[in-house]
């Protein structure tokens, strides 16, 4: 079973590596419009073959134009890592994940700067239909080694990680965000009304290894009431769906019998500033 899980896992893999690399031929036109900086040595291996494919998908990702698809990739996207006297841009984004200061140490020193910038790699092929989902999805073990299973071999961290798939064992992630469990919170509303990662997640293109990034901007802590309702607070958007303002655009709603709201459900001034908000901001939007 295990055996045929990682051939078909590799086959996906080849499959997606190859339709990346013929990307920019099926969309010639704005190829030139997205190009985007060369990247070299962005994979280590310790075969000629192996280091010849590792380059091969580096620079097909560095080059290739973008999917429309809005949200599944950073924006914007930030500058590669360069590869440093003798060593691959590969080994010097696991040195960077190594030595950085901020966020959790991983058991395998994953750079999520490396991947999303200078492979370009959607956000939602390793967080698979966070789009659609009622929690964030974390990559299982499959994901990493349908490409690793090639790419990466004589980098430690790799060694490492297919050493978990042997032993067919998850890698014990340390968790980075965390909220209150009486808090229901949801990635597909907000992805659906076209926020972006960096939105919440701070510069995660930029990030050697992930951390809980503070909004500078916003008075509240991260993650906490304050923070959101800031954001929920703000002016509606035009591109805004599904939402208190856009249903009022498109609906007349009806007035409040006088005397059927329940006491206290929901303070007042709540129901007067309908839709004047960018999202709801009545309790149950949260805790429910």
């Amino acid at each position: 079973m295990r055996k045929a899980t990682y051939t078909t896992v590799g086959t996906v893999a080849a499959v997606l590596l190859a339709v990346a690399a013929a990307w920019p031929a099926l969309h010639g036109s704005a190829a030139a419009a997205h190009e985007a900086p060369s990247v070299t040595g962005a994979v280590a291996t310790d075969t000629g073959a192996a280091a010849d494919s590792g380059s091969s998908m580096a620079q097909a990702a560095s080059t290739r134009p973008r999917p429309p698809f809005p949200g599944w990739y950073p924006q914007p996207i930030g500058a590669p890592i360069q590869a440093h006297d003798s060593l691959s841009a590969a080994q010097v984004a696991i040195q960077l994940a190594e030595k950085a200061d901020r966020g959790p140490a991983q058991p395998i020193p994953f750079n999520h700067h490396f991947h999303t910038t200078n492979l370009q790699m959607s956000c939602e092929y390793c967080h698979t239909n966070s789009r659609h989902s009622e929690v964030a999805i974390m990559p299982p073990l499959a994901t990493c080694i349908g490409c690793h299973r090639i790419v990466g071999t004589g980098l430690t961290p790799i060694d490492t990680l297919r050493a978990y798939w042997q032993r067919q064992q998850p890698v014990p992630w340390v968790r980075v965000y965390k909220i209150a469990e009486f808090v229901q919170f949801k990635h597909e509303p907000h992805l659906r009304n076209d926020l972006q990662c960096q939105d919440c997640h701070g510069p995660i293109q930029d990030m050697d290894r992930v951390y809980q990034w503070q909004n500078d901007t916003i008075p509240a802590k991260s993650l906490t009431m304050g923070w959101c309702l800031t954001c929920h607070r703000g002016k509606p958007q035009p591109t805004d769906v599904a939402t208190e303002y856009e249903l009022v655009r498109k609906a007349t709603i009806p007035a409040t019998p006088p005397g059927s709201e329940t006491p206290g459900l929901y303070p007042r001034a709540i129901s007067e500033q309908y839709a004047a908000h960018r999202a709801p901001i009545d309790c149950t939007t949260c805790h429910y």
